[in-house]
């Protein structure tokens, strides 16, 4: 993760840790899953969430949106859902212990944008 890609990452963090603990709890962590729900509707759509990664949050490129989007969206239904959650939150939380700091947040996160998208997720045109 660049230096420029770490900041927005610290900025997104600081933005949802609302206690200032420097630790996320799951609610916090959802935070910023629903921020990209732009309509408050508890459902991120693949066009909210890139929109808001590429316009509003200014955190990546599309293709990094659309990767992260895919990874998010556990069940495979196409949106990020109060039941994609608990899913992502066991992700972030490495140790275990119920919160995720600021350095599992960060190690997490750059994993996500940086993984290739899983093999269902790429299309390949033939000419």
């Amino acid at each position: 993760m660049s230096t420029s890609e770490e900041q927005r990452a610290v900025v997104l963090f600081d933005k949802v840790d609302t206690d200032h603990n420097d630790h996320l709890t799951q609610q916090e962590l959802d935070g910023v899953f629903l921020l990209f729900d732009t309509d408050n509707d508890t459902v991120v759509t693949p066009a909210e969430f890139a929109k808001d990664w590429t316009d509003l949050y200014h955190i990546g490129g599309p293709q990094e949106a659309q990767s992260l989007f895919a990874r998010a969206d556990l069940n495979d239904d196409n949106q990020i859902t109060t039941a994609d959650l608990p899913g992502i939150f066991k992700y972030f939380d490495v140790d275990g212990d119920g919160t995720v700091n600021l350095s599992e947040f960060l190690t997490q996160w750059g994993e996500l944008t940086i993984l290739p998208v899983r093999p269902h997720d790429i299309s390949v045109t033939v000419g």
